[in-house]
C-alpha cells in the first residue's frame, strides 16, 4: 500500500526528510500509467486557505492526488517561496510528471490579507469599558512600544472579540484579552494593556495669522487633548478668542494663551482720522492723523490737521478718536 506523508511532516526541515521515505518510482509502477498532457508549474501562486495543494502548484493532468494539502500556506500579508528542489520532492512523491530544469526553477506562494489596525482594537476595547465607567471621550494609551496591529486572511470577517477586559479608574489603567477574527481557527489572541487618560477638545487655529490679524469664528478649529496637558494659561472658551487679534505670528494648531491675542487695533499709526471734540455744550469734528496704535478704548495722541496742534483721544471707532473737554491737560507740543 502506498505511505501518505503526513502534512506536519512537510514544514521546514522535517519535509525534506519526510519526502526522502517517499515512494520510488518502481513503487509506483502499479499506479496508472501517467496522462500525456504536459503538466507545468506555477510560478506565481496566490492563496487565501491555510493550505497549499497539489493543484495550486502544478497545472495540467494531476491525477489523484491534485487536491492533496503538501504544506501549509504563509501567513495572511505574506509569501513563501518553494524551491526546485522541494518541488521536484513533491512532484516525485505525488506522481506528477514535472521535473525541475534548473535550481532556479521555483514558485512564489503570496497570501493576501487585511490588516486590522490599532485604533480598531481599540475602538472594540473602548466599547467593552464603556460599562466599566470609562468615558466615551477618554484616550486609551498603548505605549510607544505597542504599535499594534493583526493581519487576517482577505476573505475573513475582521470582527474584533474582546473575550475579557479590565478597567481600574483609580490607577487609569486598563487589560484586555482580545480575539480577531472572533471564532476563526487561525483567530490570534492579544492581550492589550495601557493607560486611560481624560481628554478635554479645545480651540485651535486653523491657519496661520500674521500680528494684527483679528481672528474669526472660522479660524478655529478643535483639538482633543490630554487634561493633564492643559495649561492653566491655554483659553479653553471660543469666546475669549474671537474678535481678538493676533498679538503675533502665530501657528496652526497649538492652543491659545492671553499673551498671545491682544484688542484689535482700529487705527494704526499715521492713520488719517476723524477728531471728535465733545463737551457739555458743543460737538466739533477734524481731520488729523494718528501719531501711535490704538484699539478701541485706547488713549493716543493725535495731531490736528488744521492747527497742527497734538491732543490725546480716546479711540472709540475705526478712524475715531474722540477728545472730551474737562479737567486735565488735553494738548500736547507740537
Amino acid at each position: 500500500m502506498r505511505r501518505l506523508i503526513p502534512l506536519g511532516l512537510l514544514l521546514g526541515a522535517g519535509l525534506g526528510a519526510a519526502l526522502a521515505t517517499a515512494p520510488t518510482a518502481p513503487a509506483l509502477a502499479a499506479e496508472p500509467a501517467r496522462l500525456s498532457a504536459p503538466v507545468g508549474l506555477n510560478t506565481s501562486i496566490r492563496l487565501d486557505t491555510p493550505l497549499i495543494r497539489v493543484r495550486d502548484i502544478f497545472t495540467g493532468p494531476l491525477g489523484r492526488y491534485a487536491n492533496k494539502p503538501v504544506a501549509y500556506a504563509p501567513k495572511p500579508g505574506q509569501r513563501l517561496i518553494l524551491e526546485a528542489d522541494w518541488l521536484g520532492r513533491v512532484a516525485e512523491a505525488y506522481d506528477v510528471d514535472w521535473r525541475p530544469v534548473s535550481r532556479y526553477d521555483r514558485a512564489v506562494v503570496v497570501r493576501p490579507g487585511q490588516v486590522i489596525g490599532q485604533d480598531e482594537l481599540l475602538g472594540a476595547v473602548r466599547l467593552s469599558l464603556i460599562s466599566q465607567g470609562l468615558a466615551p471621550e477618554d484616550e486609551l494609551y498603548l505605549g510607544q512600544q505597542q504599535r499594534i496591529s493583526v493581519t487576517v486572511a482577505a476573505s475573513a470577517d475582521p470582527e474584533i472579540k474582546v473575550l475579557d477586559a479590565v478597567f481600574d479608574p483609580g490607577a487609569g489603567q486598563f487589560t484586555a484579552l482580545v480575539e480577531v477574527p472572533a471564532g476563526s481557527p487561525e483567530a490570534e489572541r492579544l492581550t492589550l494593556t495601557g493607560r486611560v487618560f481624560k481628554t478635554i477638545e479645545v480651540p485651535v487655529l486653523a491657519r496661520s495669522l500674521r500680528p494684527g490679524a483679528v481672528i474669526a469664528a472660522g479660524d478655529l478649529d478643535w483639538q482633543r487633548r490630554r487634561v493633564a496637558t492643559i495649561d492653566a494659561a491655554d483659553l479653553t472658551n471660543p469666546a475669549e478668542i474671537v474678535g481678538q487679534a493676533a498679538r503675533r505670528a502665530l501657528s496652526p494648531g497649538q492652543p491659545l494663551k492671553a499673551r498671545d491675542l491682544e484688542a484689535p487695533r482700529l487705527i494704526e499709526k499715521g492713520d488719517l482720522v476723524l477728531i471728535r471734540l465733545a463737551t457739555a455744550h458743543l460737538h466739533l469734528t477734524t481731520e488729523g492723523t494718528a501719531l501711535e496704535d490704538g484699539a478701541e478704548g485706547d488713549t493716543i495722541r493725535v495731531r490736528n490737521s488744521t492747527s497742527r496742534q497734538v491732543v490725546h483721544g480716546r479711540v472709540a471707532d475705526h478712524n475715531l478718536v474722540v477728545v472730551h473737554s474737562g479737567p486735565g491737560p488735553q494738548t500736547a507740543q507740537r
